[in-house]
């Protein structure tokens, strides 16, 4: 079982990479960066940097039928998704105060993944135009069907801003 997981693993890792490729291009072009990640959900391949790359990628090329929010509502966990949804509710927070800069990023860095037994952190940030925003992701490896083993965001809290000097 190993060795097929292994490879499921493998291509889902090309899958992603196809898809950061894709949502760079789109930047440049204009076209569609959702196509390569509509079909994405949670499998307990996916690391939490895996879950928290694919939110921000999705979020930043979100469309007006709000394609990448829904895409990011996919990776949060069930009970997170009682807390922010139904999914308009989550779209309407996106858009809201601290959590807009996801939509209007410019660009993003991953820190370190900090993984301690079920649970990790993967602090981010995000850069906009006029400002850097630093958020926690705090993500937990799922125990319930259908997501078990499944590394999902349980909460994002916004640790800081600051402008944006490097215009």
């Amino acid at each position: 079982m190993a060795p097929s997981r292994h490879r499921y693993g493998m291509r889902l890792r090309s899958l992603l990479t196809v898809a950061a490729v894709a949502v760079a291009a789109s930047c440049a072009t204009g076209s569609d960066g959702l196509a390569s990640v509509r079909e994405l959900v949670p499998t307990p391949d996916l690391s939490p940097r895996d879950v928290v790359d694919i939110q921000l990628r999705a979020l930043g090329n979100n469309n007006v039928d709000n394609e990448g929010v829904e895409i990011a509502f996919r990776f949060a966990s069930p009970a997170n998704r009682l807390s922010t949804g139904p999914l308009e509710r989550f779209a309407a927070m996106m858009r809201g105060g601290q959590y807009n800069a996801m939509l209007e990023h410019d660009r993003f860095v991953l820190a370190p993944t900090v993984v301690r037994g079920e649970r990790a952190l993967q602090r981010v940030a995000v850069y906009t135009q006029r400002y850097v925003v630093v958020y926690d992701f705090y993500l937990r490896r799922q125990t319930a069907e259908p997501y078990i083993d499944c590394w999902m965001v349980e909460a994002v809290v916004t640790r800081g801003v600051v402008p944006n000097e490097s215009e």
